[in-house]
């Protein structure tokens, strides 16, 4: 499938994440050339799964948007809710039964009219705040549309669970 590794030095113990800047460049200008070739590239901007709250987006790594942000291209969303049910984040294997909704939208058909619309810099940074303004503008969207799963829905009771029973979060019993 032509799955390219995000490479991480360590994981330190408040969950900070030093990538590892020497491989990521050369892996990110393999998926950057993929792009370029007309192919089609999916990333997680989070970065890693979520240990919190998982009805909260977690921050999207602006690094993950230069993509976007150098070539016009869609830029398409997914939001999923009851994954953690399904498959904890402590769990060596999923497969709980569980309710998982999600919904899957296109941000906007073109990263260079929308940054062109919003971009409020005029700053030479290295593109810097295009990522950032990318990167933060679709983990809003995102996160409305996990708002809106989540809004009277049933998402992440097991399969059969009643309507006054609660909801599995987080891989609750």
């Amino acid at each position: 499938m032509g799955h390219i590794e995000v490479p991480f030095k360590a994981t330190g113990q408040d969950g900070s994440s030093e990538l590892d800047k020497e491989q990521m460049a050369i892996n990110q200008q393999k998926m950057e050339d993929h792009v370029r070739s007309n192919g089609i590239a999916g990333w997680f901007p989070e970065g890693r799964t979520n240990a919190g709250d998982t009805r909260q987006v977690d921050v999207f790594r602006a690094g993950g948007f230069s993509i976007p942000a150098n070539n016009d291209v869609e830029i398409w969303c997914f939001a999923f809710q009851g994954n953690d049910v399904c498959w904890p984040r402590s769990a060596p294997a999923g497969g709980r039964p569980s309710r998982i909704m999600g919904k899957i939208f296109q941000f906007c058909e073109s990263s260079k009219s929308f940054v062109t619309a919003n971009c409020q810099s005029n700053e030479d940074d290295g593109g810097q705040a295009i990522r950032v303004l990318l990167a933060n503008s679709t983990r809003d969207s995102i996160q409305a549309a996990v708002d809106e799963i989540n809004a009277g829905s049933q998402c992440g009771r097991r399969s059969g669970a009643t309507e006054g029973e609660e909801p599995l979060l987080n891989g609750g019993a």
